[in-house]
């Protein structure tokens, strides 16, 4: 995502983008920064994010990894919300988390 951003600024921008999101990363409790700690213009936009992960070279598996994590912070770490958002089964869920 920070390849494929439009940086219009300096580097100022570019720092306060990644000092704001470890930020909130830390604040999370996340022991790095992802996508959603971001929060760059058009993050919210699917297909900038799509465009942004293709960018990047990430492959299926980071991008859905990505996906889950998000899902299961908005859903606040509750495993069943989350699986029922993503129209997954909590087993399936907990077996992804399991396997990195």
């Amino acid at each position: 995502m920070l390849l494929a951003h439009a940086w219009r600024g300096n580097f100022r921008e570019l720092e306060n983008v990644v000092r704001r999101a470890a930020n909130d990363a830390a604040a999370a409790g996340a022991p790095a920064i992802d996508a959603p700690h971001l929060k760059l213009a058009g993050a919210s936009d699917p297909e900038a994010l799509l465009h942004a992960a293709a960018h990047a070279r990430w492959t299926l598996r980071q991008l859905s990894d990505a996906y889950i994590a998000l899902v299961l912070d908005e859903a606040g770490g509750n495993v069943a919300e989350a699986a029922r958002r993503l129209g997954v089964a909590r087993k399936t869920l907990y077996a992804r988390r399991g396997d990195r």
